[in-house]
Formats: C-alpha cells, sequence, structure tokens
C-alpha cells in the first residue's frame, strides 16, 4: 500500500516537471496597434517586421507573428493578444509569443508611407519579370522604367491601393 502511495506521489511530481514548450503568462491580454505597412529590419538578416504600438508605448519593430492573425497590408489594426511564455525560445527568439484573442478593429489607411529600399547594401526591391516587389512580399504597381529607378534609388513613398493590394509609387528620391 505505501509502496502504491510513493509511485503516486512520484507520478504526480514527475508530470508536474514534464518539459512544456509553452505556458500563459499571468499577465492580462494586451492591446496592440498594428501599422498599415511592415518596414525592415534586422536580426540575423534583413527582413520585413510589423510596426506595433503596444499600449502606453511607443512604436516599436515586431520580429514575430501573432497566432490566429493574418496580416494584410493597408490596413490599421487594433487587436487583443495573449502573451504566451515560450519555456525553450530559439536562439535570438522572443522568450514572449503572442496568441490573438480579439480583434478590435480592422480599418484601412489612406496614408501614404516612406519605405527605405537599401538596407545594409542590400536592395529591397526586387524585379521578376517586368514587375517589382517590395522584399517579395508585397507587389509594386511600376512600368519597367519606374522600376529601374526604384532599383537605383534610396527611399520611396507609396501608398497601398484597395483594390489590387499592390504599393503605389508616390515619389522616388
Amino acid at each position: 500500500m505505501r509502496s502504491s502511495v510513493y509511485f503516486i506521489i512520484l507520478i504526480s511530481l514527475f508530470s508536474s516537471f514534464s518539459c512544456g514548450h509553452t505556458s500563459r503568462t499571468n499577465t492580462a491580454n494586451m492591446k496592440l496597434k498594428i501599422y498599415p505597412y511592415k518596414v525592415p529590419c534586422t536580426g540575423e538578416d534583413v527582413r520585413l517586421c510589423m510596426r506595433v504600438e503596444k499600449e502606453g508605448q511607443s512604436p516599436e519593430y515586431f520580429y514575430d507573428t501573432i497566432e490566429g492573425f493574418t496580416y494584410q497590408w493597408g490596413y490599421w489594426y487594433t487587436l487583443e493578444a495573449e502573451p504566451v511564455q515560450q519555456m525553450k525560445p530559439a536562439a535570438d527568439a522572443s522568450s514572449v509569443s503572442y496568441r490573438l484573442t480579439k480583434m478590435v478593429q480592422k480599418k484601412w489607411s489612406t496614408d501614404s508611407f516612406s519605405l527605405p529600399l537599401r538596407m545594409n547594401d542590400q536592395a529591397l526591391v526586387k524585379k521578376k519579370e517586368g514587375s517589382c516587389s517590395f522584399f517579395n512580399d508585397i507587389m509594386i504597381q511600376s512600368g519597367s522604367a519606374a522600376c529601374a529607378k526604384l532599383l537605383r534609388a534610396d527611399t520611396a513613398w507609396f501608398r497601398v491601393d484597395k483594390n489590387s493590394g499592390t504599393l503605389v509609387v508616390l515619389s522616388v528620391k
């Protein structure tokens, strides 16, 4: 009888220390405001990041994804997300990930914005079969002459076309 009690205690202790990769944090959901365009950011390499304002804070680069959230260029998003503690994050990864709990607002933006076209001596505009894209993430409305100009430029102003979901070039510098 006594050995079965010890066995149950041992199993209980073992299961409480089992290796889970995530656990819920004790913090409440966070309200996040997500910008209608992505920006180049650096980590191990140059890539695109969302610009996010966490409640009461300045905008920052957001390197990760939000589980359950699909980003579309051209929309301002306000959402609530649950922080999830990562028990064994990958090297250079955040120890906190986020899970969408509520889409508060998705609003079309008519704002224009500036994007760098070069970073760390790397061109961020890619040309393929007569068209251009920004970081192979979003197509740019441009003819071949405008595409060539973008490939040589440092910065450009854009807006997102609501019908096509592509970037419209407003000016190039």
